[in-house]
């Protein structure tokens, strides 16, 4: 309660928010496409600096 004091907000308004919020407001995260991209790029670079290292 403090911290929303602190903020000019109630614990009504604090509600308010939080019951307000749709699914569109959330953040979803990358994308499994990205996920998937990294994930290849990762290990061709992991592949490629085990073959340097060995030479």
């Amino acid at each position: 309660m403090q911290a929303l004091a602190k903020h000019g907000l109630t614990i009504s308004d604090a509600k308010n928010e939080i019951f307000g919020l749709v699914a569109g407001d959330y953040y979803k995260g990358p994308s499994r496409i990205l996920i998937q991209t990294v994930r290849v790029t990762y290990g061709n670079l992991r592949r490629m600096l085990t073959e340097y290292n060995s030479t």
